[in-house]
């Protein structure tokens, strides 16, 4: 279920005719994740992705609209937000903030090859060279401070074993900064639900909305374990 605020066909015109993308043709809910309302959108000039944030603020929403737009302008597959005649991208819909990007062909993996980690890899690199320009910075949402704030919850809620290894890497983590390390924005979760490939080609990074200032490290950590174990 990934459609939690429903949109009329009225609404959805109403909401498209200052953007300057042509008139809607069809439109329906897209299945899978968790957090946010997306749908198709096809128009007469193009198709699109309209995602309705069911969570995020519209004061958050610029640091991660930008950071598509500043990427894809630098020739990573990122989606492009629409803008109406202001240069805006954030505007609310059925009231929730409301964003309509450019929809990236292909689809997830389930399985990737060695071909298919080098290209998410390559594209990893990349995009860790890219951001030194990105003007805006965003703190963490998952970082040590939010870490210190849940481990008590957590703890009386798993068993010993896994409640040792939680401690125990908690310790480790506070004992060994990671400021000294490279660093910048990082994507924070490339699963591979978060990546297309078309006819063996990567041709999409998508839902950066846990991109965030942090070291590389760390994001090369997430992919690894969900693209190589």
């Amino acid at each position: 279920m990934s459609v939690y605020t429903h949109v009329s066909e009225q609404q959805l015109r109403a909401f498209l005719q200052p953007l300057g993308v042509g008139e809607l043709v069809a439109f329906q809910g897209i299945e899978g994740g968790v957090v946010n309302s997306n749908f198709f959108v096809d128009t007469g000039e193009g198709a699109f992705v309209l995602t309705l944030f069911e969570d995020l603020e519209s004061e958050d929403l610029p640091f991660f609209v930008q950071l598509n737009d500043y990427l894809a302008e630098r020739g990573l597959p990122c989606a492009r937000p629409a803008r109406d005649a202001n240069g805006e991208t954030v505007f609310e819909l059925n009231g929730r903030p409301a964003c309509l990007f450019t929809r990236l062909l292909g689809h997830h993996l389930q399985i990737p090859g060695p071909a298919e980690c080098q290209a998410m890899g390559a594209a990893l690199g990349r995009l860790h060279t890219e951001v030194e320009g990105f003007p805006m910075r965003r703190l963490d949402d998952r970082g040590l401070d939010w870490f210190a704030a849940i481990i008590d919850v957590v703890l009386p809620r798993v068993d010993g074993e896994k409640a040792a290894l939680i401690r125990s890497e908690w310790e480790w983590q506070t004992a060994h900064p990671l400021s000294g390390l490279p660093s910048g924005i990082i994507h924070a979760d490339l699963f591979r639900d978060n990546v297309l490939f078309e006819s063996g080609q990567l041709s999409g990074i998508v839902d950066f909305y846990f991109a965030c200032d942090g070291v590389f490290v760390y994001d090369l950590a997430i992919t690894l374990n969900d693209w190589c174990l």
